[in-house]
């Protein structure tokens, strides 16, 4: 090897030989650069881009039970989330593979709702809606004057987002205007985040006073078997708080007039 390269250097055009060294090192580098790029994005090689955000929630529509509305707002992206404390930001990335789970049924982009596979951005979406959801009829009693526990189906069990979901007041009420979904964005390893602002009046059971709030929080979610979970929540902005001389809730509705209301329309 040693008398190659000394034969390779010696005799006439030896900058032209250099030259051809130093391309074949360039050529070299971008192969690697190349391949690395590819393995850093292929995800797990299923090839399943994410949905478009508004197919997700008409989908999910009818599952807001309690929420006014629910919509999608791509103004509301990480970059404007302010200072996220759970998470750095630059070390979230867009959504590239969305297979969560294969089904039967192959993801196709026009027909994906007629296959039986997870996806990660729909899974998101449905977990969060319906942590909401519970938390109306968590909040809200019910005319029995009880309270449904659904809502930590939602969460992960010793997490934060448990203990945040523990600390909500009691003494308040809840009157939910408005869900509205932002950016959804993946972590390290199998955690998830999404940004979302949430539009709704709180009021105060002893003085029937309500305080309009609009706040942004970023939602955690990590996968736990074939459903995703809520394992952080942290408030991220907040718009100024708009007192209501006088607010009216509506009772969460128990099993039992669900039942009724269900017989009646049948």
């Amino acid at each position: 090897m040693r008398d190659f390269f000394s034969n390779f250097f010696s005799g006439d055009r030896r900058w032209l030989k250099l030259l051809i060294l130093a391309l074949i090192a360039v050529i070299i580098i971008f192969i690697v650069v190349t391949i690395i790029v590819v393995v850093s994005n292929r995800g797990d090689g299923t090839g399943v881009a994410p949905r478009n955000m508004q197919d997700i929630l008409n989908k999910r529509f009818g599952q807001e039970q309690g929420i006014a509305l629910v919509d999608f707002n791509p103004l509301l992206t990480i970059d404007k989330a302010g200072n996220i404390k759970m998470v750095k930001a630059t070390d979230l990335k867009p959504i590239t593979e969305d297979l969560m789970k294969k089904g039967k049924q192959e993801v196709k982009e026009d027909k994906w709702l007629e296959s039986d596979s997870l996806l990660y951005d729909d899974q998101i979406v449905g977990t969060i809606i319906k942590y909401n959801s519970d938390l109306v009829s968590y909040i809200n009693p019910d005319k029995s004057g009880k309270v449904s526990q659904k809502v930590f189906d939602s969460v992960k069990k010793g997490s934060p987002a448990e203990e945040f979901t523990k600390t909500i007041a009691k003494k308040s009420r809840i009157a939910y205007h408005a869900l509205v979904f932002g950016a959804i964005v993946k972590g390290s390893g199998k955690n998830y985040y999404a940004l979302v602002q949430e539009h709704y009046t709180i009021i105060n059971i002893d003085t029937s006073k309500g305080t309009e709030q609009k706040i942004n929080y970023v939602y955690k979610l990590t996968r736990n078997g074939d459903k995703m979970v809520i394992e952080d929540i942290e408030k991220v902005g907040e718009e100024k708080a708009m007192p209501l001389p006088e607010a009216k809730v509506t009772p969460a509705k128990s099993a039992a007039d669900e039942q009724t209301t269900g017989q009646a329309a049948a």
